[in-house]
């Protein structure tokens, strides 16, 4: 009887989901067919939750209460560097962005890098397409892995079945492009908003009241919210900018300011998205927080505090409903991170370099949807025993090291140096996927980010000098 109304719940929320995919492929059909961009014509509300909610996956509901639950509120840093950070990237990023890929005609990174830089070569186009098919496939495994995770615990099924479960999402990419994933994002982004919120409120209610919380939070001196030694003032540091650094070169969020119907509206988009993250992350903290009262024992895995939470409060059916909430934002991520490969490969390998029609661009881009994500799948199996927090955040600093840098001085300079371009994106990209192995506590982000922005001085000196 659990698991049918379960599945009766997970059943409700794809059809729902399912609808507004088809509802908005048509819709895009009727507008002229953009796959990639949706015809630079989204509405400025759609974009915010469409760009927050591609940013937000099952690591909001697991990983981040995690972090606080182990750490106490010094875990909270974490979110105060993603919001302050994602701010800037509203600010720095998304007006000159929209503005000037529309000016070059460019729909990704990597041909706006190459046209912005005079790539005559195809070098930087073809290392960004590596770089980005390297990191992406990482971060749609990292959120195979949490959906095999959730349907493993909550409906006893086994993981390699979950992630196959996962890869559903495929359906809707393949229908609607890039139209659908913001109309479907959007519905997710105030769903899961829903579901974050109603869950920690309840549990609070639950235990007795707020009061309760406090004083199992105090038994367990979890109130070092500010750094209280040279020690701590590092850690806060390493969690804050760790994380934050690395918005600025994620393809599958900043590409959604691209697909906004007027640059004037970004900054309307913006308070929308910093209102509905700093909400997110918020609730996402008090779960972790109110679990230390709820699990006075302590819970053998703890990045499935909500999951457990949620199985505990509530009846079967609305379980099934909040515990869609993880889906959505795996789901919102996998379809941002999906098409975002798709796009690259469809503009920067095939009609690039083997001149395809562009009219035969869709075709490849579903084709090659179907391929990553069986990658994807691969990557999800070899690596179910490793966290998903550890599994985002290789992605997450191998990302912003190959591309942060080169964004914001292709953004923001007159720097035209292609080699030091080239360069940036390479050694940022080698030391996001070596770093990580020396298991140091500073994030690769830290490290790779600064040296590629040298990189990239360096050769504004050598075209001074020329």
């Amino acid at each position: 009887m659990l698991n049918l109304a379960l599945y009766a719940a997970y059943a409700t929320y794809l059809s729902i989901i399912a609808i507004i995919g088809f509802i908005a492929y048509k819709h895009n059909q009727r507008a002229g067919g953009d796959y990639i961009l949706g015809a630079r014509s989204l509405h400025y509300v759609v974009t915010a939750l469409a760009t927050h909610a591609s940013d937000m996956s099952a690591w909001l509901f697991m990983s981040m209460p995690a972090a606080i639950y182990t750490k106490g509120l010094i875990g909270g840093w974490i979110a105060i560097g993603l919001t302050v950070f994602m701010l800037i990237n509203w600010m720095a990023v998304a007006p000159r962005l929209r503005t000037m890929t529309e000016f070059h005609g460019s729909s990704t990174l990597s041909s706006f890098f190459a046209k912005r830089f005079n790539d005559i070569t195809g070098m930087l186009r073809m290392v960004s397409t590596v770089c980005a098919l390297l990191f992406l496939t990482c971060y749609i495994a990292a959120n195979l892995a949490a959906l095999g995770h959730l349907f493993e615990s909550v409906f006893s099924l086994p993981y390699t079945l979950g992630i196959s479960l996962g890869t559903l999402v495929v359906f809707y990419i393949l229908f609607g492009g890039y139209t659908s994933i913001a109309w479907i994002d959007c519905f997710q982004g105030a769903f899961l908003l829903g579901a974050i919120i109603i869950v920690p409120v309840v549990a609070i209610a639950s235990l007795g009241g707020w009061a309760v919380v406090e004083a199992a939070a105090s038994n367990k001196n979890v109130f070092n919210f500010w750094p209280t030694s040279v020690d701590s003032f590092i850690e806060c540091f390493f969690l804050a900018v760790g994380w934050g650094l690395g918005y600025f070169g994620q393809p599958h969020i900043i590409t959604k300011f691209m697909g906004i119907d007027d640059a004037k509206n970004i900054k309307k988009a913006q308070y929308v998205g910093i209102t509905w993250q700093s909400i997110t992350l918020a609730a996402a903290v008090l779960i972790g927080f109110t679990g230390i009262a709820f699990f006075p024992n302590g819970i053998a895995n703890t990045e499935f505090i909500f999951i457990e939470m949620t199985k505990t409060l509530f009846h079967p059916f609305i379980t099934g409903l909040m515990l869609c909430a993880i889906v959505a934002s795996s789901i919102n991520v996998i379809g941002a991170q999906v098409l975002a490969l798709a796009s690259v490969i469809t503009e920067d390998i095939v009609k690039f370099f083997f001149h395809t029609r562009t009219n035969r661009g869709p075709v490849i881009a579903r084709l090659s949807v179907l391929g990553m994500c069986l990658i994807a799948m691969t990557v999800a199996y070899l690596n179910q025993h490793r966290a998903i927090y550890d599994l985002v955040l290789y992605a997450w600093g191998g990302l912003g090291c190959s591309f942060g840098p080169l964004v914001l001085v292709a953004l923001h300079t007159k720097l035209k140096n292609t080699k030091a371009a080239i360069f940036s994106v390479v050694i940022g990209a080698l030391i996001g996927c070596l770093w990580p192995l020396l298991n140091t506590i500073v994030p690769a982000v830290i490290v790779g980010f600064p040296i590629s922005l040298l990189i990239l001085w360096f050769g504004s000196l050598a075209d001074k000098k020329v």
